[in-house]
Order: structure tokens, then C-alpha cells, then sequence
């Protein structure tokens, strides 16, 4: 970089060097496992202990269609409740909805890392979410109801508003927000978009296709 003579095998190793720099560039691996020990280490140092401080390894899914990207948003913003962390979404702190929530109408358009819901100001040509945000709380305030029930039939027929809409079946919605990392494998969509993603991944088999189907088509 600053134009210094390198012999052939300083710049055969800045080459391969380069080669590596950019492979990490790219794989979220690579990342994780730094950006995890390095909190790891943090906290074990707050906390005067040694050990393993994450319960497990980071889970990376697909989301091939945006009734799959609601479906994780929702089942990620009900993480507190379901941790029994919190009671509602105004105190469900560090999820999406909650920044949302403590964010002014007149900021709500340029929220910065979330991709906008749906409104009347939003201008044509940018990119949201086909939900408003009060129909996303309504959608959060009954399935919190349905986490809460005890009763599993019930559960599976307790009616939530703009799942239908969404094109989710009703009946396997509950799984979904209690379980969606296990409900799907490498990616979540539809049948159709499953397929897809499985020729040009060039896979021989694909996981939880059956899942996919019921829950989405």
C-alpha cells in the first residue's frame, strides 16, 4: 500500500494473506467465533469465573420469503417472554419492537438497522414490510396470550389476528414463535422457494420441506 519493492516471496505472502483476509470477510463463522470469545472473555472477567459462558453454537437460517422473515421477526421479539424476562413489549428491551415502540412516529421511517412497516408516508420505491406497526403489536399481543396458555388444544385453535393475511397456517403458528429454529434447517420459506433454494445451493436433500409446506403454502 505504500508502494514499497517487495521480493517475490514477501508478495507471494501478502497474496495469500490477502486470500485469507478476504474468505473471513465473508464467513459469518469466522466472525461469530471472534465476536464470541471476545464477549466470553469479557464476561468471565466481570465475573471472576473460567468456563463456557454460551449455552451453544450460533444458528444461521435462510429466509427466502417475507412470511418467513415476519414469522423469525416475531418469534425474536417474543424472546423475553418467552425467557420470562418480561411481560409486555414495552419492557421486552434490546428487541426490535421495543426500539420501534420508544421511537417517534416522525422517526419511525429511518429507524436505523430496521427495515421500515408498513405506512401511509412511506414513499413507493422503498423497501418495507407489508405490516403496519400496529397490526405487528396486535400480532405480538396475541401470540404473548398464546404462549401463556397451558392448555396446547386451545392453543392450536385460539384465532390471531393477521396470521391468516400473512398466508401462516393458524394451527401451526404456535410452533412457530415457540420453536421456529427447529420448526425449519438451513432456510425457511415455502415449498416452492425451499426448492428453489435447494438447486441453486446444489443440495441432494433438503430438511424440513415437509415443514415448510405446512406451515407456509
Amino acid at each position: 500500500m505504500k508502494g514499497e519493492i517487495l521480493s517475490e516471496s514477501e508478495y507471494e505472502t501478502v497474496k495469500s494473506t490477502a486470500d485469507v483476509y478476504r474468505k473471513r470477510l465473508y464467513d459469518i463463522s469466522w466472525f461469530m467465533r471472534n465476536l464470541n470469545e471476545y464477549i466470553a472473555r469479557k464476561a468471565n472477567e466481570e465475573d471472576d469465573c473460567t468456563g463456557r459462558f454460551w449455552e451453544g453454537r450460533f444458528r444461521s437460517q435462510a429466509l427466502l420469503t417475507e412470511k418467513a422473515l415476519l414469522s423469525c421477526m416475531a418469534y425474536v421479539d417474543l424472546n423475553p417472554i418467552r425467557a420470562k424476562v418480561a411481560t409486555g413489549l414495552q419492557d421486552s428491551y434490546h428487541t426490535s419492537i421495543n426500539k420501534r415502540l420508544n421511537t417517534s412516529i416522525s422517526q419511525n421511517k429511518t429507524i436505523k438497522g430496521l427495515m421500515p412497516l408498513k405506512s401511509h408516508q412511506r414513499c413507493r420505491n422503498t423497501r418495507g414490510l407489508d405490516l403496519t406497526l400496529n397490526d405487528y403489536c396486535d400480532l405480538l399481543n396475541q401470540s404473548i396470550e398464546l404462549l401463556r396458555d397451558t392448555d396446547s388444544t386451545a392453543a392450536q385453535t385460539r384465532p390471531i389476528q393477521h396470521v391468516k393475511p400473512l398466508g401462516v397456517c393458524q394451527h401451526h403458528w404456535h410452533h412457530i414463535i415457540s420453536d421456529f429454529e427447529n420448526v425449519f434447517s438451513v432456510a425457511a420459506g415455502d415449498g416452492s422457494s425451499m426448492r428453489k433454494f435447494q438447486a441453486n445451493t446444489k443440495r441432494k436433500r433438503m430438511a424440513k420441506i415437509s415443514s415448510a409446506a405446512i406451515c407456509f403454502d
